[in-house]
């Protein structure tokens, strides 16, 4: 792993694991992972989120089943499953923000971040991580969520099996990635 003292060389040393192994994940360390979570930051610290904690095996399949891209990995000894209420971006709820749809926007960003504090967190802790988009049409019912309550995002933990494939992890230049001024100014 990279010292943590050098901040990009540990963002470059996550990874989204595909294969994961048999071994759970301990209970103190799913805390932890948890807490990471809670201090995401959220706008006006509204905290959209809750966090569905699944290690049974049969639940974690039929997740993985209904997600899109949940066929490219193994079943995952962990999944949190992050949960947006309707409570938090209908109503007057985001009073002095916007309401409706960017108050759903803004609750999508927030889940993010804290998807984001998980996995960094994990990663810390010697945790492999993937994070997948389950189907919306579906994972309401295997999670049991009440109606218009959303869940954008599995974050699945564990460890990599040791012969586990890798891909190829390149990113885009930054040249070809950031303006100055307005979209597509390349020059500073």
């Amino acid at each position: 792993m990279a010292p943590k003292n050098d901040p990009l060389a540990f963002i470059k040393s996550r990874e989204s694991t595909l294969e994961f192994s048999e071994r759970r994940v301990e209970g103190k360390d799913i805390d932890r992972v948890l807490e990471a979570g809670r201090w995401a930051p959220s706008p006006l610290n509204i905290q959209p989120w809750e966090f569905i904690v699944v290690e049974d095996k049969k639940r974690i399949s039929e997740m993985m089943k209904t997600s899109f891209y949940g066929y490219l990995h193994n079943d995952p000894p962990l999944i949190i499953a992050i949960v947006i209420g309707d409570q938090y971006w209908q109503d007057d709820y985001m009073s002095g923000a916007q309401s409706g749809i960017l108050g759903l926007l803004e609750c999508y960003m927030a889940a993010g971040m804290a998807a984001s504090n998980m996995t960094y967190g994990a990663r810390l802790l010697g945790i492999d991580s993937c994070v997948i988009t389950p189907d919306p049409s579906k994972s309401p019912f295997i999670l049991g969520l009440p109606p218009r309550n959303f869940n954008p995002l599995f974050l699945c933990f564990g460890y990599a099996r040791k012969s586990a494939k890798k891909r190829l992890r390149e990113r885009k230049a930054i040249p070809e990635i950031v303006s100055f001024e307005q979209l597509g100014n390349r020059k500073r």
